[in-house]
């Protein structure tokens, strides 16, 4: 029984991981839509540099 709990704690803290770094990408795609466009080409720019 405890072995599960165990099993369910590590699958749980997976996804918490996961989803964090999905919501983190999202937040950086908004960031990327809310900026206004001579601002974009700017980050554009910084892309390339890259």
């Amino acid at each position: 029984k405890s072995e599960t709990f165990i099993t369910f704690k590590k699958l749980l803290k997976m996804i918490v991981e996961r989803s964090r770094s999905v919501l983190e990408q999202l937040l950086q795609y908004l960031d990327f839509i809310l900026v206004p466009n001579h601002q974009k080409k700017n980050t554009f720019q910084n892309f390339g540099d890259c």
